[in-house]
């Protein structure tokens, strides 16, 4: 090769890596149109991963089936975009402090609840009624409302007050770091400031593993100054 020839090569490698890497990307779950051999382009789904030649696509209209397409026969669908985009569609964000009514389980049995908190896909509420908390998904809710506003607020936190005050909690000042395996505490939500029930699964010294008794937040390590008993 000459050493024209090669000065050439070097100058154009940036461009022709390009054209080799710029394969487009796609996700699993994702939602495009895919080409079928006679043209034609239909809705289909990313099934699985890109496999150095083509991408798994599940085709999402008659005659359906199941292919292993090349990049150039997948485009992004027009209407739903990315997979972000499709996700944020299907799922919509919910701002903390909202009121939303919430399927209990049964056919009727709905109630209304105040988002405190997100957790992956899944919300953090707790019920308005003051029975405790729960995770819930997107299906789950019935009816979306406002959200609370401050006032609201200074009354949740005052009515959880005097549930506590009824109850007679109090904070182990004088024990502590003398909890054990198995003690049944109360341990403060850092997202809407109330106090909730919580085992103790493992002690380190004045540092405690708690498991909340609701499953509405993951286990979780507190000290003893921010456990309290009955």
């Amino acid at each position: 090769m000459t050493p024209t020839a090669l000065i050439r090569l070097l100058l154009l490698s940036p461009f022709l890596a390009g054209a080799v890497w710029a394969v487009p990307v796609f996700n699993d779950a994702q939602e495009v149109l895919a080409q079928r051999p006679d043209g034609t382009w239909q809705e289909a789904m990313i099934d699985g991963k890109f496999d150095g030649t083509g991408y798994p696509v599940q085709f999402m209209e008659p005659p359906y089936g199941h292919e292993v397409l090349p990049p150039e026969r997948i485009r992004l669908h027009p209407q739903k975009g990315s997979l972000d985009q499709q996700l944020k569609t299907a799922f919509p964000p919910i701002p903390r402090w909202t009121r939303v009514r919430v399927n209990k389980g049964g056919a009727e049995e709905t109630a209304w609840a105040v988002i405190t908190g997100l957790r992956g896909i899944e919300f953090k509420v707790a019920w308005e009624d003051g029975s405790g908390r729960a995770r819930i998904r997107h299906k789950d809710i019935v009816e979306q409302g406002g959200q609370i506003d401050l006032t609201e607020r200074f009354v949740w936190d005052t009515l959880g007050v005097i549930a506590d005050a009824a109850l007679g909690i109090k904070h182990p000042t004088d024990s502590r770091c003398r909890l054990s395996l198995g003690y049944l505490v109360q341990a403060q939500d850092r997202d809407d400031g109330r106090w909730y029930r919580a085992r103790i699964t493992k002690k380190d010294g004045c540092s405690y593993r708690i498991a909340w008794e609701d499953g509405a937040d993951y286990e979780e390590y507190r000290g003893g100054d921010e456990l309290r008993t009955p």
